[in-house]
């Protein structure tokens, strides 16, 4: 109901992607739990239409609850913002120009990073030295090399905002 539902609450030009990832409910195949418990992901580009929502899955899950003579909890543990354009202040200074992809767009997928954007503007790198699969894998894989150009990035930031 959730999957279904959510994407037809928000304008297209919002991006917003809802995902079950777990389901985890009893021990035996032949009984009924008593409680189960469904997580999930919610990716939004925009705070104002991910608060709205969490208020709609709020209701959703009242109504669900009540109709099926259930008790359904919702809780949101570490809403991670989506990467938005961020201002890419010292990455084609150290990087070749062909290595530097400007964000456009936002990233639908929740990072860390952007909470960072929250309080500062910054930019954030990804490199194509990095071996598929991507990140948030379990099976990724780091190619060393991509700190040195690290290294370089916060060395360039560093006497940039310093004047230098």
């Amino acid at each position: 109901m959730l999957y279904e539902q959510l994407s037809r609450l928000v304008d297209t030009r919002d991006p917003s992607v809802f995902t079950i990832d777990q389901i985890h409910g009893g021990t035996t195949p032949n009984v009924i739990p008593d409680h189960v418990k469904i997580s999930g992901l919610l990716c939004c580009t925009d705070y104002d239409v991910r608060r709205y929502l969490h208020r709609e899955i709020r209701k959703m899950c009242t109504l669900a609850g009540a109709l099926t003579r259930n008790i359904i909890a919702v809780d949101f543990r570490y809403p991670l913002g989506a990467v938005r354009k961020p201002i890419p202040v010292t990455t084609r200074d150290v990087l070749e120009n062909n290595c530097v992809i400007e964000l456009i767009r936002p990233s639908i997928g929740g990072e860390d990073f952007s909470v960072y954007l929250d309080y500062a503007p910054g930019s954030s790198a990804a490199s194509r030295l990095c071996r598929r699969p991507f990140l948030h894998s379990p099976l990724f894989d780091m190619d060393e090399r991509v700190i040195t150009l690290a290294a370089g990035i916060v060395a360039q930031t560093a006497l940039q905002l310093d004047g230098g």
